[in-house]
């Protein structure tokens, strides 16, 4: 999000095999923690190793590093879970003496790349992402208190993986109630008039996200739901199911509204806020009238 922020880092040299490392069976031979990194080049510098020649008796040796990221406290933050394991390679021959990194492993998966002189090409990169929050916003226009509940699914990709699992939410319900002029009597000129008295109901849980990246809702009229933690720049899809009978617009962080049912896109930086608005078909309802007078007309006998 741009703003400057420090985190802190693991290296553990793998006693045994590159099999015991994969198995995290092995036992820690050293471990070091390098905190307050702030930018690649003081990490580069931080993850220097150094061989001395008088330690080693054999032709080759190798070492198996594990290296991970250690998570912060801060609540908007995904922080990278990623486990690389690297092997070093060190040479001491009688006119030799290097180490070289020859194999590396991201979450116990061999993903070595080489260029074509064969020499490592892997990157160890730690990626942390902004976690930020997703509102939805149902209104009514029309037969309001006929309305009922709307259903919602709601799917997000992150990193083309869906996100599962629990994610906490809150729900509110905006009702208005306004204060007619009958209520107050004739408002003279020049005087204030009558306000909007709002009150809030508000309930939060957890919502359940399947394995595609899925879930459901249901909103009211003026109920809004706000998913707190989705990483940043996920991919969203927000569609409103059951919608005969309406008109249906949708607006994104307030833009002008478009019709339709659907709302595709990904989360922004500073939380993302969908409004869904159902107007009810004025064309249906009038031809429903029209249809239910002329049946009226055609039941009714006629007398004389």
């Amino acid at each position: 999000n741009g703003e400057p922020y420090s985190y802190s880092f693991k290296i553990t040299e793998m006693e045994g095999s590159a099999k015991d490392a994969l198995e995290k069976t092995n036992g820690f031979k050293d471990e070091v923690t390098i905190t307050n990194v702030t930018d690649t080049k003081t990490l580069e510098e931080a993850f220097k190793l150094e061989y001395s020649r008088p330690n080693y008796d054999e032709e080759y040796t190798n070492h198996y590093y594990k290296i991970e990221e250690i998570s912060g406290t801060d609540n908007d933050t995904k922080y990278d879970s990623s486990i690389y394991i690297v092997k070093v390679t060190v040479t001491n021959t009688e006119d030799t003496f290097n180490a070289k990194v020859t194999k590396v492993y991201k979450d116990y998966e061999y993903i070595t790349e080489f260029d074509d002189n064969g020499n490592v090409t892997n990157k160890i990169e730690f990626i942390n992402k902004l976690l930020v929050d997703l509102t939805i916003t149902k209104e009514v226009q029309g037969n309001i208190e006929d309305s009922g509940e709307f259903e919602f699914e709601i799917e997000i990709i992150d990193d083309d993986e869906p996100i599962t699992g629990e994610y906490d939410y809150q729900k509110r319900v905006i009702t208005e109630e306004v204060i007619t002029f009958q209520d107050k009597g004739i408002i003279p000129f020049g005087e204030e008039q009558p306000e909007i008295d709002e009150t809030t109901q508000s309930e939060e849980g957890t919502l359940t996200f399947n394995e595609e990246g899925k879930t459901t809702i249901e909103l009211v009229h003026n109920e809004v739901i706000t998913i707190y933690g989705i990483p940043y720049d996920a991919k969203i899809k927000v569609t409103e199911l059951n919608t005969d009978g309406y008109v249906v617009m949708h607006s994104i962080n307030s833009e002008n509204n478009q019709e339709g049912y659907e709302v595709t896109g990904k989360l922004d930086r500073d939380n993302t806020n969908i409004k869904f608005i159902k107007i009810i078909d004025i064309f249906l309802n009038l031809f429903l009238v029209i249809f239910l007078e002329i049946s009226f007309t055609i039941i009714v006998p006629f007398h004389m």
